[in-house]
This record gives structure tokens, sequence and C-alpha cells, in this order.
């Protein structure tokens, strides 16, 4: 059997109702500040201390950004939304069950960039972190900067294969696993965007 055409999404609708927008290739997730529109990414400012969840999260142009599709179930806390961001497997299911991490690049060879080594402020953890949500929104709480359970388990940080969120089933063909997504800012972050350009990914094999 063939793979599945695999394709991201945000939630540019509801949680009720959801609105998924394809994040396609020529496009990226940007966190950005409280100021991003759909033009104009605002870069998220470092708090003075301790760590902050990013403002807003978007699916826009890339390299350029530029005509952006906000999330609209991302609201800068840890929140109880489902529908934040979804993968689609079209056509063929999955033999094994779907691993959402991410890496430094496309290579997927390593996790050295600041935003997935995490730094002091984060206890060296990864800045992403995700949960599956397909049998129900997450608690208020599902996850902190700090946190970074090995393997499987969630709520996870997201780093290579170190460090991921695990489906609870393979995906059958059509099926949209659905998570909710955050990114954590440390007081210790460096500024610019180096190291910040880090590569999500999902990970599955097929028959």
């Amino acid at each position: 059997m063939a793979a599945p055409t695999v394709t991201f999404y945000i939630n540019s609708g509801t949680d009720v109702t959801p609105t998924w927008t394809e994040v396609t290739s020529s496009m990226a997730f940007y966190f950005g500040g409280p100021s991003t529109t759909g033009s104009s990414l605002d870069a998220v400012t470092a708090p003075a201390s301790s760590t902050k969840v990013a403002e807003q999260l978007w699916g826009a142009n890339y390299p350029t950004y530029g005509s952006g599709t906000k999330c609209a179930t991302y609201d800068g806390t840890v929140n109880t939304n489902q529908n934040v961001l979804s993968i689609l497997f079209a056509t063929n299911p999955t033999a094994t069950a779907p691993i959402l991490t991410a890496w430094d690049t496309s290579a997927h060879s390593t996790v050295n960039y600041e935003m997935l080594a995490g730094t002091a402020g984060t206890s060296n953890t990864s800045w992403l972190k995700a949960i599956e949500t397909t049998s129900g929104a997450p608690g208020a709480a599902w996850c902190t900067a700090t946190l970074a359970t090995g393997g499987a388990a969630s709520p996870n940080a997201l780093c290579g294969n170190t460090n991921y969120v695990q489906c609870a089933g393979a995906a059958t063909a059509n099926e949209r696993k659905i998570f909710n997504f955050v990114c954590f800012v440390p007081s210790d972050a460096s500024a610019g965007t180096t190291g910040h350009t880090p590569v999500l990914t999902c990970k599955y094999t097929f028959t």
C-alpha cells in the first residue's frame, strides 16, 4: 500500500467548529508577538524573568512572511483548546501510530537549535510542547515550560527522537490527528531568528 498524503493544518475557526487551514510546503508556522497581522510579523519579546507563552500562532508564507492565517484557538496561554493543530493522512492509512516532533532542519539529524535544546530558563528542554487531543481537550495546565518526558508520553516537549508526542493509534485513511501546540519563551532566549527556525515533523511507517 502506498504512503498517505500528509498535510499540516491550523485552526482558523473555533474550538467547537474548527476550520482547518492548510499550511502548505511554501509556508511555515510562526509564533508571533501581540501585534502580528496577516502581513506583518511582530517579534516575540522575551520576558524580564521566568518564561511566557508566545502570544500568537500563524501559518504564513516562508521564507518571507506574508499572507498569514491566524490560529484562532491559540490564545497565548496553556489553554484547554482541543483544535489547534492537525495532521491529515489522506487516501491511505499508517502502519504505526504517528509521531509529532521537531528537528533543526529537514535533514532530521540534529536538535542543537536553542529552541529545541532549550536554555536554563526551560531546564534545557524544548520550548515547543504538544499533546494529542483527539479524545478530548487537555486540562488547563496540560504542560509547563520545563516539562520534557522521554519517549512517547504526553504532554511532551518536541525534540527529535528524545522527546515527542506519539498518537494513541495508527491513522486510518483520511483520518485527522489533532493536537494542542504551544511555544514557551524564556527570559534567557537569544534575540533574532538564529536557532529559532526548527522543522516540525510527522514520523510514521506504512505498509
